[in-house]
Parts: C-alpha cells; sequence; structure tokens
C-alpha cells in the first residue's frame, strides 16, 4: 500500500504582512494617479494619508519596531509646496522607511484640529527640522489612539501661514486603538480636541 504525503498550503503571517504592504502601496498609487477625480478635495487627500497610515502600521508589524507617519510642518521659502502636504513613515531615529507622499494642491494637514505629537529631526538631511508625527507601536497598535486623528482642510499658505478655506470642506479619519481608520461622515462631527 503506496502512501501519500499530503502537503499543508498555508501562508505565514510574513507572507501576508508582505502582500498587505504591497497592496497598501498599489493602492496609495492608484489614489495619486486618479487624483485628478477628487484627488485635490480634503476627501481624496484623506485618502491619501490613509494610505501611509495603512502602510506606517504594517511597517511596524513586519519590522518588530515603533514608526512614525511625520508630517512636514516646517515651512521652508524655497520649498513652499512641502509645508503641511508632505508625509513620510520613518522609524524613530529619523530613518526613512518609504518615499514621500504629497496631498494634492489645495489640500493641508489641519494641525490645530488633527491630534497629533511634535518631534524635531534638525541634524537629519532627509527631514525638515520639525514635523507633527503619528506613532505605530511594533505590535500595530497606535500610540494614544485616545486622541489620533487625522484632519485634512482646504487652504492657502502665505509666508509659512496656513489660511483655511472653507470649515465645511473639512475631511480626515480617527485612528483606532489596533490602527483601524474611520473616516468623519460630514464635517460637523470634527471638532478641535
Amino acid at each position: 500500500m503506496k502512501r501519500h504525503r499530503t502537503l499543508n498550503a498555508a501562508f505565514s503571517l510574513l507572507e501576508l504582512l508582505v502582500v498587505i504592504a504591497i497592496m497598501a502601496i498599489i493602492a496609495g498609487a492608484g489614489v495619486v494617479a486618479l487624483g485628478g477625480a477628487g484627488g485635490r478635495s480634503p476627501q481624496g487627500a484623506a485618502s491619501i494619508a490613509s494610505s501611509v497610515f495603512n502602510l506606517a502600521r504594517t511597517e511596524a508589524i513586519m519590522r518588530g519596531t515603533d514608526t512614525l507617519v511625520l508630517v512636514d510642518t516646517t515651512y521652508d521659502s524655497a520649498k513652499p509646496d512641502n509645508f503641511l502636504r508632505r508625509m513620510t513613515v520613518t522609524d524613530t531615529t529619523g530613518k526613512l522607511l518609504t518615499r514621500w507622499t504629497t496631498l494634492p494642491s489645495g489640500a493641508y494637514f489641519n494641525q490645530s484640529l488633527s491630534a497629533a505629537g511634535t518631534t524635531n529631526f534638525s541634524g537629519n538631511p532627509q527631514l525638515p527640522g520639525t514635523c507633527a508625527y503619528f506613532k505605530f507601536k511594533s505590535n500595530g497598535q497606535i500610540d494614544n489612539p485616545a486622541a489620533a486623528r487625522f484632519i485634512v482642510s482646504p487652504g492657502s499658505v502665505t509666508g509659512g501661514t496656513f489660511q483655511e478655506i472653507g470649515t465645511n470642506k473639512r475631511y480626515g479619519f480617527k485612528i483606532h486603538k489596533m490602527g483601524k481608520l474611520t473616516f468623519f461622515e460630514d464635517p460637523a462631527s470634527i471638532t478641535s480636541p
């Protein structure tokens, strides 16, 4: 009698996380590519930002280390388009783990309504001086989930000062303990901390 061996065809956790990370990158690229179809709105910008948050959480779990979503809050007159519009993922030392992602023109990170920490990476040429940050722990949990939220507003910047245009057009999301994002349904549900 001949015996047949059965192989378990299953994915490891690491393989699954790699696939999720690749899907997040592709989804983010798709949103950027479709930027003309709603990408300029705060809702489209929040969607782009959500892919950065998902990638940061995945990187934290895969690497087994804390990661940060950084938002450029340093005004540089030589690069004014970066101010409140540029995001990346780093480890806690400031080492870049992803490329910079820029929100569509006219959509800005609303620092006064968002609930983020502030850090300074002066001396690191790849990072601006001051950044707003959201921290994911190595287990994928967001640090300070009671207050973590990311808000985008339409507006403009003049000389390093953000001027919001239309408070009824804000959009964003809350980041829950395990990294799940819940988008705000309307601007009226977004209140200051």
